[in-house]
């Protein structure tokens, strides 16, 4: 929508585009010249002789109304840099969010996702066809394309020589072509020759614009494995809310609404490592406020969704994600989620996730309130979703265990408030933070020191070997002591207890013994 280049004075040229309403078509096809001129459509004013009088009248764009922009450039003359300004019309119809570090619009989908709409390179200004087609559909306008190119040639031919060149706005279909040929002059033997082309695009018909009442999209429900027949084969059916039984006596013959679909604990991995968008908590995944589903992570072996769920909530771009993970009903709903669901109780998660995230921000409260100070620092930066981004590792590869065991570092020992543990100790040179603790709680007399000043040096001593570094086969031999039999997910949820029960203890200590 907007380029300029100059190179080396043999060739320079522009593009630029605005719209314009369909009854100025005619008009714009008369001429290969521009419109409207880069820097044009902004708010002014014109006069008249009237009664032998100026008056003065307002406009809010002063090309119009028969044409508008979609880049406006505000020129600073040099006091400070010239701003270039997408129309404020189309960002606000399209629902276009700015990126305030590159510059580049993005629309913000029902789903949360983000496509780029506007891009802004170098002298570049890019924007997505299928915005501008959905724009010019819903104002019904048309969408006038300029480009002006102009070469230098050093000769001593006069232009005449270059007459057959000349084209004088020729127009074919849609579009208005003018060549010429001139002569630099200032005594110097140098012809020049100049492109302009304008292109009109007529806009599509309004019902593609996407934009209510036009933006039902073809919703798709696809089938969910929901049981195995007597052959072991999967059972499946749509996810359409329509389509299911419910407790009025609807579609009766049909799988109820609240019939379990399970999938891979490895489906929520999209939206644990993206914790700026989405939030995995207990029983629920939401995104932002945009859209949100009940989930049953209760169970770390499998997520189970209700049927009805899937296809009222989830959104439609999301369900071929969760369809990749569906498995057959090996699985059982969680006693959790049973009881919220259809006993309408209360029920505290089984999952040791959940239940160490909660003590971790539990014993925070705990010894703020005791202590007047946290036992761990605030996560900043980088590390500041870590206690979003933790869990039991949601398969076996090495890549997840090994990041897991570095985000429970991190927690556990990294974040140490060491400044407020040593306040009162005396001074050791070099001591470390997991030092630190053990003689501020040997002072206390607390009677878990071994065990849980063991558990944060087993952790770091995990980081250390496993995480951090290449293990080699003294790796893999120190992994395999610490693994003992279990599998690696069930090894971190192993230690997330045994750091919940840490936490738990460590409430309880009381500032006054």
């Amino acid at each position: 929508m907007y380029d300029s280049w100059h190179d080396s004075g043999d060739r320079n040229g522009g593009r630029f585009a605005a719209f314009a309403a369909p009854d100025y078509r005619d008009r714009a096809m008369q001429s290969g010249s521009w419109d409207m001129s880069v820097g044009g459509g902004f708010p002014g004013f014109s006069q008249h002789h009237e009664d032998g009088e100026w008056v003065s009248t307002y406009h809010r764009n002063i090309d119009g109304p028969d044409l508008e922009p979609l880049v406006l450039l505000q020129e600073m003359h040099g006091a400070v840099a010239d701003a270039y300004l997408i129309s404020e019309e189309f960002r606000l119809l399209l629902h276009l969010w700015e990126d305030k570090a590159t510059g580049n619009y993005y629309s913000v989908g029902d789903d949360g996702s983000r496509e780029l709409a506007i891009a802004f390179t170098g002298h570049q200004i890019r924007v997505r066809t299928p915005f501008l087609r959905r724009y010019q559909a819903a104002r019904q306008l048309d969408l006038l394309l300029f480009s002006d190119t102009r070469g230098f040639v050093d000769t001593d031919e006069k232009p005449e020589a270059f007459e057959e060149l000349n084209e004088e706005d020729h127009v074919e279909k849609d579009s208005v072509v003018f060549m010429g040929v001139g002569d630099i002059g200032f005594g110097r033997s140098q012809v020049f020759s100049r492109l302009l082309v304008k292109r009109v695009l007529p806009p599509p018909p309004r019902e593609q614009s996407g934009i209510w009442p036009w933006d039902r999209d073809d919703e798709e429900y696809p089938e969910f494995i929901i049981g195995e027949d007597e052959n072991g084969r999967p059972v499946k059916f749509t996810c359409e809310e329509d389509k299911l039984a419910n407790y009025f006596g609807k579609n009766s013959d049909a799988p109820h609404y609240l019939t379990p679909v399970f999938f891979k604990p490895e489906v929520l991995k999209r939206y644990y490592d993206d914790p700026s968008l989405y939030s995995v908590s207990d029983g629920r995944l939401n995104c932002g406020h945009v859209w949100g589903v009940q989930i049953d992570n209760g169970n770390p072996a499998a997520v189970m969704v209700f049927l009805g769920d899937i296809g009222r909530d989830i959104p439609n771009s999301h369900r071929d994600h969760w369809r990749a993970y569906n498995i057959p009903p090996v699985s059982k709903m969680s006693e959790s989620t049973f009881r919220r669901s259809f006993l309408a109780q209360f029920a505290e998660t089984e999952n040791p996730e959940h239940l160490f995230k909660n003590a971790y921000l539990a014993i925070q409260r705990a010894w703020i309130e005791n202590w007047g100070w946290g036992l761990y620092r605030e996560a900043e930066g980088s590390d500041a979703e870590l206690i979003q981004r933790v869990r039991i590792p949601l398969n076996s590869t090495d890549t997840e265990f090994e990041a897991q065991l570095l985000s429970l570092a991190k927690l556990l020992v990294d974040l140490l408030n060491e400044s407020a543990i040593a306040a009162d100790l005396p001074p050791i040179k070099d001591e470390k933070g997991i030092s630190k603790l053990k003689r501020f709680l040997e002072a206390r007399n607390y009677k878990h020191v071994g065990r849980d000043i063991g558990l944060l040096r087993r952790i770091q001593s995990l980081r250390s070997r496993i995480a951090a570094h290449t293990s080699g086969s003294s790796g893999q031999a120190f992994l395999a002591e610490e693994l003992d039999g279990l599998s690696k997910p069930d090894f971190v949820e192993k230690l997330m207890r045994e750091g919940t029960q840490m936490f738990a203890d460590l409430s309880e200590l009381d500032p006054g013994e």
